[in-house]
């Protein structure tokens, strides 16, 4: 062995040596609350190819450090400052990440499944390709990350931060998303099949090709084109043709006082414009010898999610297009009401009327009003409290001597 090799193993003897010392004056300093040991160090530090299980290092410093191909499953770098550190390639399957500081940091081909990331922070972190089912991301900031074919089936990510993520070929197969910021997301061609987006802030996420199949959206932002149009076209294209004989005649109409009280009638309501083109007559005979007294009553016979997501999008293009001025004119000239402070549309429900189908638009209405009263008591009169002036009461001599 030449003098050089030697000199090489002698360094890195002192180097696994010092990282030992270092975890142990480190695990000293957890169990006595600092009154004892040392905070780990290792900004900085090149350790590619560890192999250590259950590495313990809470609260440690490993800012820009390198641990390349390592093997570090169910590693505990909760609270740890992370920022920047390489950990590229490794296993960390059940790792604690929780609360930990990560930014720009690289995971890309690391295995992360049921790694716990709750309340990291991850802005701009890479995790291409990344193995990181049934993981943990529960509010954690993940602003800018990069998802990009990335397998994160079944993994949790409720009231996350993930503005500007790329989810461009992920796989996200039933990961749940509620209320997490998803704004200007990118989840082109990603698989988003049965995956839960109720109360999460979509706008102006892109889905150009995603896999919505099952996809749950209700109650959430949908304030932009794309991503109206992206659960529009699933719906569409998930409704199934009709090609059967109906028995009944279906009509539709849109219940409205005016007829321009949404500004583009029919925009909103040409998914069920749509849908009435291609239902059959009365006349169109089925293809099928069919027995339809033996034919079971399903009532699973249209996926319930569907019905929901179609009725949830319908009214969000509603409300986009109402004229709330319509709205004050009927308020006024039909219930009287003159002066409105503010008006909300609460929801919208189809119903119907005179055995047709119609659209029920629901307002919250609040307006302010005064009732004036004589030195009596009684009812003089009431009007809009902004036409009311206060009268000051004469001052009598005595008063003013």
């Amino acid at each position: 062995m030449t003098a050089a090799m030697l000199g090489r193993l002698s360094e890195d003897l002192a180097e696994n040596e010092s990282l030992d010392n270092i975890r142990d004056e480190h695990a000293l300093w957890i169990m006595t609350q600092g009154q004892k040991g040392k905070l780990a160090n290792l900004e900085g530090r090149n350790l590619n190819g560890l192999n250590i299980k259950s590495v313990d290092l809470p609260f440690a410093k490993l800012q820009s450090a390198s641990l390349k191909y390592s093997n570090l499953p169910s590693a505990n770098f909760s609270h740890a400052d992370l920022s920047e550190v390489n950990f590229h390639g490794d296993i960390l399957i059940s790792a604690d990440f929780q609360s930990a500081k990560l930014s720009k940091g690289n995971l890309a081909y690391t295995e992360c499944k049921k790694a716990n990331f709750t309340d990291a922070t991850l802005e701009n972190v890479d995790f291409e390709e990344a193995e990181i089912e049934e993981a943990i991301f529960k509010g954690a900031n993940i602003r800018g990350a990069n998802f990009k074919n990335a397998n994160l089936s079944f993994s949790d990510m409720t009231n996350a931060n993930l503005e500007n993520a790329n989810f461009e070929g992920a796989n996200l197969h039933r990961t749940k998303f509620e209320g997490a910021n998803l704004r200007g997301a990118n989840f082109k061609n990603a698989n988003l099949s049965f995956s839960d987006m109720s109360k999460a802030e979509l706008e102006n996420a892109k889905f150009e090709g995603a896999n919505l199949e099952g996809t749950e959206i209700l109650d959430s932002n949908l304030n932009s084109t794309n991503s109206q149009d992206a659960f529009l076209q699933k719906n569409n294209s998930e409704m199934p043709t009709p090609s059967g004989k109906l028995n009944a005649n279906i009509e539709t109409e849109i219940l409205s006082v005016d007829t321009n009280i949404v500004k583009n009638a029919s925009s909103p309501f040409s998914y069920i414009s749509d849908v009435e083109s291609e239902m059959p007559t009365s006349n169109t005979r089925h293809n099928a010898n069919i027995k339809t007294e033996t034919l079971p009553v399903d009532k699973n016979i249209v996926n319930d999610d569907l019905v929901k997501n179609a009725v949830h999008y319908l009214f969000e293009k509603v409300k986009s297009d109402i004229r709330f001025d319509q709205i004050k004119a009927i308020c006024k000239y039909q219930n009287g009401i003159d002066t409105i402070d503010e008006i909300h549309f609460e929801h919208g429900e189809i119903v119907t009327r005179d055995d047709k189908a119609a659209f029920k638009l629901n307002f919250k209405i609040s307006c302010k009003c005064c009732v004036l009263i004589d030195q009596m008591g009684n009812y003089m009169i009431s009007f809009p409290e902004n036409k009311t002036k206060s009268i000051r009461p004469k001052e009598n001599s005595s008063e003013r001597a």
